[in-house]
């Protein structure tokens, strides 16, 4: 290969990589202004669209497993964070600061009665 070869070859290498970093910038360009149009996470409107379906794991699972949380925390309050107990205690002021101090502190509360409810007749 001659110079003048090599040179027009890497000319066009260059060139070639110039064209794909500004196809590279325009597509981050785009997703830019895609992101900017979002409303940011945290917003009233997520926390509304949110609303609905905050604790619904949380009720799902315990609906699931009552009588095994009920036989285990009887007499308990207890915080549920997704599918698990996270803090249980003796009144619900004990377990929302345990809740929180685990890092749940927007745990669903509950409390779980002492005594099985009796059917009426």
């Amino acid at each position: 290969m001659t110079g003048a070869t090599a040179r027009a070859s890497l000319r066009d290498a260059v060139n070639e990589l110039r064209r794909e970093v500004t196809a590279v910038r325009e597509r981050l360009d785009a997703l830019a202004a895609e992101i900017h149009e979002q409303p940011a996470r945290g917003s009233a409107q997520d926390e509304e669209a949110d609303g609905a379906d905050r604790g619904r794991v949380e009720l799902d699972w315990l609906s699931a497993h009552i009588e095994e949380i009920a036989a285990k925390h009887r007499g308990e309050a207890i915080a549920i964070a997704g599918q698990r107990v996270v803090a249980s205690g003796p009144d619900l002021e004990t377990v929302v600061r345990l809740a929180s101090e685990a890092g749940h502190p927007d745990a669903l509360f509950t409390g779980i009665p002492k005594d099985r409810p009796r059917p009426r007749i």
